[in-house]
């Protein structure tokens, strides 16, 4: 009997050894972290695309089922619990860390907890004596692109296109707002995002900078008069206008007909800002003292189409106005101005017909010399290589080729020392003055050579030979 209870209790050894093992397993990996350009991406979009990625769904989806990966979900500091999704079992699992725990990036370098954000999906080892993570290490089989600016959403199909590659999820897909999960409805089109996933499939999504909405109210006086946010967005206001933008803290302005101001205002993440435009509108009619710098000289300024002085400051109304000078001999300047401070100067700087014209010719010649410079050079190279195949081709041959070679080559190099040319480089003519000096000192000696071969050409086409002579 107590045979067969050491039996049984080693069994269960085995197989408890064989559980935990299996635990900290993590399987070989066959993808990596990319970003930006490197993002695998899909041909082009249209019929063949859908069909590319429904058959790629259906691969990754049996190969992200076995493969044991986890998404984190969020890390309870009360407790040290540590929330993921298993997604390879499709469910919510807690796990217990402490201060042995390793946390590491996908390369093994220790990071902090605080790095392991709602969405990142990571590899899982725990430890076989007390079941609590030994190991939370940021997974090598997922890519990541963050900064995600350029996407859409299409929920019926559901394909995820980020650029101009399409990407598709399923219906675990998780989207995290800070440490809340949202729907996918949630995304702005001002946000920004955090995408990761295997091959085509997006597993999570995570909203960086979230959106919020700004609800104007008693919006009569501004109605068709404009709106700015710091000076970089600029609306038309209609009534009880609602405008979603990035989180963030933004300079407010208004203006319309005399009327209007500017207030701070924030923005936060999933809530609505209301601006009551009746504490904006102050005393009015205002306006605001513009003074002008124009560099030339009988320029005509126009503001809403009435020519003004611009060579004095001008009262000009808050709103928007439109401001247009011209002069003789240059392009006509043409500005929206937006008016909504007590004092601005505006500086305008006029470009002339002149200079705009000489700039244009300058950039065709440039690209014009370049482009015979270019063609010079090409039919140089193909010249020589040319000859150079001339020259190896007939070498050792009859006289008569080696004696009109010979004589070219005389004739070539006198002509060239007494022709100056501006588009022969240094080296050319080095080699020309040398070839004139060489020419000079062994004239005699050529001229008897060149007669010398003339007689081999002459015994060459009579049949004799100068030995027979």
């Amino acid at each position: 009997m107590k045979k067969q209870k050491n039996i049984i209790l080693s069994a269960l050894a085995i197989f408890m050894l064989i559980s935990f093992a299996s635990c900290g397993d993590q399987h070989a990996s066959g993808g990596r972290i990319v970003r930006g350009g490197d993002l695998p991406s899909v041909s082009e979009v249209g019929t063949e695309a859908d069909e590319i990625v429904e058959e790629e769904r259906a691969t990754e989806r049996v190969q992200t089922e076995q493969t044991e990966l986890y998404m984190v979900i969020c890390m309870k500091t009360n407790g040290s619990i540590l929330r993921v999704f298993d997604i390879k079992k499709g469910r919510q699992e807690d796990y217990t860390y402490n201060d042995a725990t390793y946390f590491l990036d996908k390369y093994g370098n220790y990071i902090s907890a605080s790095q392991m954000l709602p969405g990142r999906i990571v590899n899982l080892e725990t430890s076989r004596k007390t079941g609590e993570l030994s190991t939370v290490q940021i997974s090598d089989e997922a890519w990541e692109y963050d900064g995600v600016k350029r996407f859409s959403i299409q929920e019926d199909e559901k394909i995820f296109t980020i650029a101009d590659t399409k990407y598709y999820y399923e219906d675990d897909l998780h989207v995290f707002s800070e440490e809340d999960m949202v729907r996918l409805s949630d995304i702005g089109e001002n946000d920004i995002l955090r995408v990761q996933g295997i091959g085509k499939q997006i597993l999570t999504i995570s909203i960086t900078t979230g959106h919020g909405l700004i609800q104007l109210a008693n919006t009569e006086l501004f109605e068709g008069g404009w709106l700015s946010l710091s000076a970089k967005t600029y609306l038309k206001v209609t009534k009880d206008m609602q405008i979603e933008a990035a989180e963030g803290t933004y300079l407010l302005s208004v203006a319309n007909d005399g009327y209007g101001d500017t207030k701070e205002i924030t923005v936060k993440r999933g809530e609505t800002t209301v601006v009551d435009l009746d504490e904006l509108k102050g005393e009015g009619p205002k306006f605001c003292t513009v003074t002008f710098e124009v560099g030339v000289e009988n320029a005509v300024m126009t503001l809403d189409g009435q020519v003004i002085d611009y060579t004095q400051p001008q009262q000009i109304r808050y709103g928007i106005h439109r401001l247009e000078i011209v002069a003789e001999g240059y392009e006509t300047w043409s500005k929206r101005l937006y008016v909504n401070s007590e004092e601005a100067t505006i500086q305008v700087a006029m470009t002339s017909d002149a200079s705009a014209a000489t700039e244009k010719d300058n950039t065709e010649q440039s690209s014009e010399t370049k482009d015979s410079k270019d063609s010079k050079d090409a039919k140089d190279s193909k010249d020589t290589k040319s000859t150079e195949q001339k020259e190896d081709g007939q070498s050792g041959k009859n006289a008569g080729s080696k004696a009109g070679t010979l004589a070219g080559s005389k004739a070539g190099s006198k002509r060239n020392s007494g022709n100056k040319s501006t588009e022969s480089s240094g080296t050319e003519k080095s080699t020309e003055k040398n070839t004139e000096k060489s020419s000079e000192k062994s004239d005699s000696k050529s001229t008897r050579d060149y007669l010398k071969t003339l007689s081999e050409i002459i015994d060459t086409l009579t049949g004799s030979s100068s030995g027979s002579k």
